[in-house]
C-alpha cells in the first residue's frame, strides 16, 4: 500500500492508503486535471509553476506512513508503517516527451509496473516492484541495484532515492501498467564514492518470503477495474 495526501505538500498526514490499482485510476481519472494542465502550460512558457504544483495531492510511492516525517531515527520509528514493495524512479527529459515515453515503455515493459508522464510533463515517472524483503537498512542498496542493473542508461533523478519521497499526482490517460511485473535481485550493488566503484552485497532472503504486494497491462488492460482497449 501507498500513502495518499490531500491539501498539498505541506500536509504531512495521509488522507488514506491506496493500492496500485487505485493509484493508476487516480492518475488516469482525477479532478485535478485542469490544474495539472495549468502547471504544464506554465512550465512550457518558462513561468513559475512550482508553487501551484505544491498544492496538488501527492503520494509516498515507496512506503506507507502515519506522518511524512522520517528523517530522524525517532521520527522514523514513530511514523513509518511499511514499505510498499515499489521503488519510485523519475527521468527528466528535454526532448520529445511522447516519443521518449514510448521508447521507455518499449525498453522496460517487462520490468516496470507503471510508466507515466510526470506531473509537470518534465519527464516520466516509473514504479518498479521488487520481491526482495525491504528494510530501512537495505532500501538504498536495493535502489542502487535497480538503477545500476536495469536503468544504467537513464539519467535517473537521484532525489527519488529517499524512503519518504513525495510524488505529486499526475495526469496521464494512457499510462503503461502491468501489475504482474516484478524483479528479484540476487545481489545488491551500491555505488561507493570513496572506492569509485561498485560494492556488491549478497541478499539474505528468508525461505518462503512473500512479496510485499501481489498483483494481474495498461496500455493493454487493468484487471478488475476497466478495459483500456
Amino acid at each position: 500500500m501507498i500513502s495518499s495526501f490531500n491539501k498539498g505538500i505541506y500536509n504531512v498526514f495521509p488522507t488514506k492508503n491506496v493500492d496500485i490499482h487505485e493509484l493508476v485510476t487516480m492518475i488516469m481519472f482525477n479532478s485535478y486535471k485542469e490544474k495539472i494542465f495549468q502547471i504544464r502550460d506554465l512550465r512550457e512558457k518558462n513561468q513559475e509553476y512550482k508553487s501551484l504544483k505544491k498544492s496538488l495531492p501527492y503520494f509516498t510511492p515507496n512506503c506507507m506512513v502515519k506522518k511524512r516525517s522520517l528523517k530522524k531515527e525517532e521520527d522514523f520509528k514513530k511514523n513509518f508503517l511499511e514499505f510498499s514493495g515499489y521503488f519510485f524512479l523519475d527521468i527528466d527529459v528535454s526532448s520529445d516527451l511522447p516519443m521518449f515515453k514510448k521508447s521507455i515503455i518499449e525498453k522496460y515493459k517487462d520490468i516496470a509496473t507503471l510508466i507515466c508522464y510526470s506531473c509537470s510533463m518534465g519527464g516520466v515517472s516509473i514504479l518498479v516492484k521488487v520481491t526482495n524483503s525491504i528494510a530501512k537498512e537495505n532500501f538504498h542498496l536495493i535502489y542502487d541495484s535497480i538503477v545500476s542493473e536495469y536503468f544504467k542508461e537513464e539519467p535517473i533523478d537521484p532525489d527519488t532515492k529517499d524512503i519518504g519521497r513525495a510524488w505529486f499526482l499526475t495526469y496521464d490517460p494512457d499510462p503503461y501498467f502491468n501489475p504482474d511485473n516484478s524483479i528479484t535481485l540476487n545481489e545488491f550493488t551500491s555505488y561507493s564514492k570513496q572506492k569509485k566503484g561498485l560494492t556488491s552485497f549478497k541478499t539474505k532472503e528468508k525461505e518462503g518470503k512473500e512479496p510485499t504486494e501481489k498483483g494481474g497491462e495498461c496500455n493493454v488492460y487493468i484487471p478488475l477495474l476497466y478495459n483500456i482497449r
